[in-house]
């Protein structure tokens, strides 16, 4: 029997179960006799890190499945891409249902829905704060258009055990599904709202991640009796408790988490408010985020570093939907800081009266969407898991995004960091346009390998819970050119006044020269100029000259960021230590840094790494971190090249930093003034490493940041 009878039998049989038993079934795979045509992002002969078709053997089961499995591979992330789906295109509400099994709380597995070649829908799921770990578990997406393709995403961390499978997937009518039934409304100021005070976390949940490395790092409840290593000498109320992380050090990576039960927000009004107390050098990170009933999170506010002395307050919007509320402390840093947490209190969460009229619209005025954004993203929030829009006044790689800003920061998608697939959304509140009303903003699409720079206008319902318009009003794809430039949309709903909100996306094209940026969102009453409802118009700017000192920084986290290996006889190495006993650094500065290992070197043996060339327009301060420990140490020496104009002939090459022999267990802050010329310096930083005369001659270095003006004496 063929496949395309097979296929034509199994339609036949769905549509007859669908008439019986009420539910119809548009499209089904099981994985037990073929891959459903099913494409790996990896040929099969490759012995990598993918997606295969097999039976993993578990207790609940022992059918085949596709499943990615952890190998010796340096791939981290395996893909699926579906063929077309023959999903009817008229439908208004699809429901796709599956099960999946995951090994390891730190890998994640993501599902794309997609139609005419765009992400309509993406979800992450994970099993970070779920106890199924090795055990399969239904899951039921809704949808509220079709779809015509899926892309399926394994990201494993690194576990000897890690394991991701998907099975039994199937988009049926969402009819008797009660996965798709939305719950019933819960008390958010009882299950928020706690000041420590008692005690106790209230409702609150404490858990800490399972790969902290210090056992007893967790949240803890103190009051000014029990306060020590720079913690606050008082709550908030000046008379009773407060929530922190400790009690002790922390491990760098180290995460603590305060989870509230589910909450159901309705209200478009709802705020949260908290107090945050973070002081001390390496204090951490505190974030506060949203994590729904399919472990897809969204961070509401994310606090890094020192924030001063003293209690600081917090207020968030809550976004609408059905989510736990997460409260995450992360070390950063071998250390004895910590961060507290005092007084969260919530305003307007109860859900608006259903027994009379909605209020005027005049409470969500369309003067929310304004941004310049110069601090922040304003009252717009991110919404997606595979990658963040970024506020900056540039964009750090050559060739690619504005060239000057149009005024001051300016929104941007990072494509260096990007991957196929990946995209980001910035979602607005939601608002109401009670008259004519002209939406304006700038963007810049510059780079060769641009992808796609989408908006779109969201209609809700009344009850602000359901979508029943998406209205593309922008959608560019590829290089656009260097200059900004002005969209104008034009949006008249009176009479019908109805819910709006706005969205902006970014789709990573084919490379990093991919940046797409966007500012200055506005809002004037009446039409927008011209007679077409949406109008462009380009605003020619001045070429910045060239590569930004910006691209010298790197914290070495993952790679070489813009650097790169120059040496035939050795390379520089990264990672969080050194193999040698009695050399290196005896703990990271900041997580991985670069080293040359001196064990398997030998008299003669070097290591460079070379900066691009970069231009300085005005005085700039450069500064790194070095670790020179070990009795058979040889040489670190750092240099700038500089250049002519046209970069292609050195003109001075001046040594910065020229060390020699064993300079004690400690990291080492260099700081050097690249002073202000008449004419913009075309400069490049080189790194060399030279061999000593024993194992013991491990050289390291870390922390590259670079800073308007002279350095600090």
């Amino acid at each position: 029997m063929s496949e395309k009878t097979k296929l034509t039998i199994f339609i036949f049989i769905t549509t007859i179960l669908s008439i019986v038993f009420g539910q119809r079934i548009y499209w089904k795979c099981t994985f037990e006799n073929d891959d459903c045509s099913f494409q790996s992002n990896v040929p099969d002969q490759f012995q990598v890190y993918k997606f295969e078709r097999g039976n993993l053997k578990t207790p609940e089961r022992a059918e085949n499945c596709m499943y990615a499995r952890k190998t010796n591979s340096h791939l981290e992330e395996a893909y699926l891409f579906s063929s077309k789906l023959n999903i009817p295109r008229n439908i208004g509400k699809l429901c796709f249902k599956f099960n999946i099994l995951m090994s390891n709380g730190q890998d994640e597995l993501f599902v794309f829905f997609l139609k005419d070649y765009q992400i309509v829908k993406q979800r992450a799921f994970s099993m970070k704060y779920s106890h199924e770990i090795f055990k399969w578990i239904e899951k039921t997406d809704y949808l509220s258009q079709s779809v015509d393709e899926i892309m399926i995403k394994s990201s494993r961390k690194n576990s000897a055990t890690s394991i991701i499978a998907i099975d039994n997937m199937e988009f049926n009518d969402c009819y008797a599904d009660s996965s798709s039934t939305p719950p019933s409304s819960t008390n958010i100021d009882s299950i928020l709202q706690c000041n420590f005070d008692s005690s106790t976390t209230c409702q609150y949940e404490l858990l800490r991640s399972s790969q902290n490395r210090i056992d007893n790092y967790a949240w803890t409840v103190s009051n000014p009796q029990h306060s020590f290593y720079g913690l606050p000498e008082q709550d908030v109320s000046k008379n009773g408790y407060y929530l922190h992380s400790g009690p002790f050090v922390c491990w760098e990576g180290d995460r603590v988490y305060l989870k509230s039960s589910s909450i159901i927000v309705t209200n478009p009004r709802c705020k949260l408010s908290f107090y945050y107390h973070m002081s001390g050098e390496n204090v951490g990170t505190l974030t506060v985020y949203t994590n729904n009933k399919e472990n897809l999170q969204q961070v509401l506010v994310e606090k890094r570093g020192p924030q001063g002395e003293s209690w600081l307050t917090e207020d968030i919007s809550l976004p609408i939907g059905e989510y736990e509320l997460i409260f995450e402390g992360k070390c950063t840093i071998l250390s004895l800081s910590h961060i507290a947490v005092d007084e969260i209190t919530t305003h307007n969460c109860q859900s608006p009266s259903l027994s009379t009229p909605r209020p005027t619209p005049n409470r969500n005025s369309p003067t929310l969407l304004e941004c310049r954004f110069e601090q922040d993203f304003c009252n717009y929030y991110q919404s997606t898991q595979t990658h963040q829009w970024v506020i900056g006044r540039e964009t750090p790689s050559s060739n690619t995004g504005p060239q000057v800003p149009y005024s001051g920061n300016f929104v941007y998608f990072e494509a260096t960091t990007a991957t196929r697939g990946y995209f980001s959304l910035l979602e607005s509140p939601v608002v109401y346009f009670d008259k004519e009303t002209c939406l304006s903003f700038m963007y810049n699409m510059h780079g060769s390998h641009i992808g796609r720079f989408l908006v779109s206008l969201i209609t809700l319902d009344q009850n602000e819970n359901r979508i029943i318009g998406n209205e593309t009003i922008l959608n560019e794809i590829g290089n656009k050119g260097t200059d900004w430039i002005r969209f104008s949309h034009t949006i008249n709903d009176y009479p019908q006044i109805r819910p709006r909100k706005l969205n902006f996306y970014a789709f990573y094209g084919r490379g990093y020269k991919g940046d797409v940026s966007f500012d200055e969102v506005t809002i004037s009453y009446g039409s927008c100029p011209g007679s077409a409802r949406s109008t462009r118009e380009t605003s020619s700017v001045t070429v910045r000259p060239g590569p930004s000192p910006k691209l010298l920084e790197c914290q070495f986290e993952q790679d070489f960021c813009n650097y790169y290996q120059n040496s035939t006889n050795y390379q520089w190495l990264i990672g969080r230590e050194t193999p040698s006993r009695d050399t290196g650094p005896q703990a990271p500065y900041s997580g991985n840094f670069v080293y040359f290992e001196a064990t398997t070197a030998t008299r003669g043996y070097f290591s460079l790494l070379e900066s691009p060339i970069v231009y300085f327009d005005k005085e700039t301060c450069l500064s790194f971190m070095y670790n020179m420990y070990g009795s058979h140490t040889g040489r670190f020496l750092v240099s700038l090249i500089t250049f002519d104009q046209t970069d292609s002939r050195i003109i001075r090459n001046e040594t910065i930093l020229n060390e020699i022999g064993n300079k004690g267990m400690e990291w080492i802050r260099f700081s050097y003034t690249i002073r202000n010329s008449p004419q913009i310096a075309h400069i490049k930083l080189n790194f060399m490493g030279l061999y000593g005369r024993g194992y013991r001659g491990d050289i390291s270095f870390d922390g590259i940041q670079i800073n308007d003006g002279s350095c600090l004496v």
